[in-house]
């Protein structure tokens, strides 16, 4: 008898997708993950929706992506005391992180679907093969090689030893800059993976109101770390 070929163990990956006031594209998104090659996943949804928004479409929309078990779902929207909700992207993505059973986590907005059904196989296999704190990311469009935490992959007990994402950056910009920079003054490797492709299903939403929101984070990044160069 010959020798038996030992399958490697394969880890169970939880994708992190927050959504926000799109359940069309969201639906399509959490479909085109499951699609992919590698199949131990799960996918986190946290939605973030305006309450109106949530309150006309949340229900069908829990009801279709929970459809497959490999789902989980968590409204996590906040307001305060006269309505109004913040940015919440920083804690959208800390309660996937909380939720996620999955040794490996990839985050993947609701916008961002992978463009090669190999993407969570690659990352997986790149996790597996670093056992330090590596932050891999992939190409969401653009050939962009600098870090993008919106299309990455990290495992869970790193960056929850690292202190999760920063939930006062409230507003649009920043938090790129400061993941990087914390994360690197902890000891993170960072690696920009050109054949892990994503692209876009629609375009960012309030580029109106961007450029100044930029500039409010950089500077309060600035006043707290220096991190704004």
């Amino acid at each position: 008898m010959g020798n038996k070929v030992t399958k490697p163990v394969l880890k169970l990956v939880s994708v992190i997708m927050p959504t926000y006031n799109r359940y069309e594209i969201a639906v399509q998104n959490v479909k085109n993950i499951l699609l992919q090659d590698y199949h131990k996943i799960e996918v986190v949804v946290c939605d973030d929706s305006d309450k109106d928004y949530y309150l006309a479409g949340g229900a069908a929309f829990k009801k279709t992506i929970l459809q497959d078990p490999r789902v989980k779902y968590e409204y996590c929207a906040r307001f305060d005391i006269d309505g109004n909700k913040d940015y919440g992207l920083a804690r959208a993505r800390n309660f996937g992180v909380i939720r996620a059973d999955g040794e490996y986590l990839v985050f993947l907005d609701d916008r961002i679907t992978p463009a090669v059904p190999d993407a969570l196989k690659i990352f997986a296999e790149k996790l597996d093969s670093s056992k330090e704190k590596f932050w891999y990311f992939g190409d969401k469009g653009g050939q962009k090689s600098n870090f993008v935490e919106n299309f990455s992959a990290v495992r869970k007990a790193h960056i929850v030893d690292g202190g999760y994402f920063f939930e006062r950056i409230d507003k649009y910009g920043g938090m790129t800059r400061e993941v990087f920079a914390r994360y690197t003054h902890q000891g993170f490797n960072f690696r920009y993976i050109p054949e892990v492709k994503a692209k876009q299903l629609c375009k960012s939403q309030g580029w109106d109101k961007k450029p100044e929101q930029i500039i409010e984070m950089r500077a309060m990044l600035e006043k707290l770390w220096g991190m704004a160069k």
